[in-house]
């Protein structure tokens, strides 16, 4: 797939020849320097001749040479290729200037000027002519900016594959992310209700209804990129709701949103892998427990804030757990350098605070 990269490198490189081309026509090129250069028909041809053939091998060297014969290691077989349309740019090149009437004539006039002035003169040989340093100099120009111009254009493209399978694969890891997240929460949920209805409480009903409608959110808005900030918090105080059913007087939950949070947009289920834990781990049946979660949002960035009790038994089981590995995972690949998680334990107390650049 030809990229626009690369397509605008390759027109920089035939404008870059074009220029280069015209201007070592007038360095390399002999012509009367008192008289307009094309005045002289064997300038023309020399410059007629030299830019297209040199435009026509760079083309062909980028174009065909190097994909079908360098690429698939033919070495010998393409620098002999080279060097023969080098000796047929050469000959041509040679052959007008050598065979040019106004050559002859220039020689027929130096030649009588010597005679009459009894001094020799050296006519430069024809071999001269074929190796002068000029027309070598041109075609290697545009072989090597040719070879560079493939060369450049195959990197860019590797380069774009390289890309495009990286982010595939993180697609790819996202997605059995993001479904790792519903056995995960429906596994921690099912067993809350199953406490319910094992006790007969008439909450199960209740629960059983909040349950489906989070399931829902799960299942559609979940396997987006992104979603409305503001459906994330419904779905946080469902699930809030959910666990305030199966808990008892003891527990006391605060939920704040500050600031104003429409039109904000942010990967799901990014808050509640930090909700969840606090409710599993800082919920005692015995004593008070006390959850206080906040959203704020300001001018440029959004904050998430968990806070909840630490009791002696679940500390002791704390761990990282599936769902917070789960969510770290999620914000390195999502948000990489737009984000900070900070993960607090003291002596009665554990924290994560989120951060998101917006």
């Amino acid at each position: 797939m030809i990229t626009k990269k690369t397509t605008f490198l390759q027109g920089v490189l035939v404008f870059l020849i074009l220029v280069i081309l015209v201007v070592f026509s007038f360095l390399f090129f002999p012509y009367n320097r008192q008289h307009s250069p094309f005045e002289s028909h064997r300038f023309i041809n020399w410059f007629v001749y030299s830019n297209i053939f040199l435009l026509l091998f760079y083309f062909f060297n980028s174009q065909y040479l190097i994909p079908k014969f360098l690429a698939r290691k033919k070495t010998l077989l393409y620098t002999g290729i080279v060097i023969a349309c080098l000796l047929i740019f050469l000959y041509f090149f040679t052959y007008i200037g050598f065979e040019a009437q106004e050559t002859k004539d220039h020689i027929e006039k130096m030649r009588s000027r010597s005679i009459a002035k009894g001094t020799p003169m050296r006519v430069r040989s024809y071999w001269e002519w074929f190796f002068s340093s000029g027309p070598i100099v041109m075609f290697l120009t545009a072989f090597t900016l040719s070879s560079l111009s493939k060369i450049i254009s195959q990197w860019f493209l590797a380069e774009e594959r390289k890309a495009a399978i990286e982010k595939q694969n993180i697609t790819n890891e996202l997605t059995l992310l993001r479904s790792q997240v519903n056995p995960h929460f429906l596994f921690n949920t099912l067993n809350g209700i199953y406490s319910l209805a094992v006790t007969k409480d008439d909450k199960a009903p209740d629960a059983v209804m909040k349950l489906s409608r989070i399931m829902r959110y799960t299942l559609e808005e979940s396997q987006t990129e992104t979603v409305d900030l503001t459906k994330e918090i419904e779905f946080i105080k469902s699930y809030i709701a959910l666990q305030k059913l199966r808990a008892n007087e003891k527990l006391h939950v605060a939920f704040e949103v500050k600031g104003n949070i429409d039109h904000v947009k942010i990967a799901p289920l990014l808050f509640i892998p930090f909700i969840e834990n606090a409710f599993k781990y800082g919920v005692s049946a015995h004593s008070d427990s006390n959850i206080y979660i906040l959203i704020e949002r300001t001018a440029d960035r959004l904050h998430m804030q968990c806070v909840n009790d630490v009791f002696l038994n679940q500390a002791a089981k704390r761990g990282t757990g599936t769902g917070i590995a789960n969510v770290k995972r999620r914000l390195e690949l999502l948000y990489e350098n737009n984000h900070e998680l900070k993960l607090t334990q003291k002596e009665n107390q554990y924290t994560a605070d989120l951060f998101i650049n917006l």
